[in-house]
């Protein structure tokens, strides 16, 4: 009887042995994924907090030299940021606008300047450039 029990118990060990090894191999597995997981979100959190330093200076928050940085500072400058663009490229459409212009007088002298630049700004709409064009 014994070494029936002694045999059942051999042949249960054989069998545990290998689902062991197969779970070793696949936690092993598991660990590794998990440590290149791991490696690739330091590494976008390291690329996100290089972009967030250079949004910091180019915000007067940094530049005005506070040491203590909020987030709702933060988010009120980044708010500002794409009117202060808009009025950027506005001023520099109208330094475009105004140097075609000068082309375009120094090219054709007959050309009325002042009829142009009174009429053609940068709100004007459709139907008055139509009406401005015409009259030209």
């Amino acid at each position: 009887m014994l070494e029936a029990e002694c045999t059942r118990l051999k042949k249960a060990k054989d069998a545990a042995v290998p689902e062991l090894v197969e779970a070793q191999s696949w936690a092993k597995s598991m660990v590794e994924a998990v440590e290149a997981r791991t490696q690739e979100v330091e590494l976008a959190r390291d690329w996100l907090v290089t972009v967030a330093l250079n949004v910091l200076w180019a915000t007067p928050l940094v530049v005005e030299g506070s040491s203590l940085v909020s987030i709702d500072g933060v988010v009120q400058q980044l708010e500002k940021m794409p009117v202060a663009h808009g009025t950027e490229l506005q001023e520099t459409m109208k330094l475009a606008s105004c140097h075609a212009l000068a082309i375009v007088k120094s090219l054709y002298p007959q050309v009325e300047v002042n009829a142009i630049c009174d009429g053609f700004a940068a709100d004007c709409d459709e139907a008055t450039a139509i009406k401005y064009v015409n009259e030209a």
